[in-house]
């Protein structure tokens, strides 16, 4: 995602830590060390 989107903000939802049950400070730390460099920005979404 990095590669291809290089120079984009890249945005992004809790990606795995809802319904799939995962532990979103591991995921968030795994994103952290992959998009190093990019612009990025967590989305959440509020009801």
């Amino acid at each position: 995602m990095k590669e291809k989107f290089s120079g984009l903000r890249i945005g992004y939802p809790a990606i795995g830590a809802g319904l799939a049950g995962g532990d979103w400070g591991i995921i968030l730390y795994i994103i952290d060390e992959e998009l190093k460099d990019a612009n990025h920005t967590f989305v959440e979404f509020v009801k």
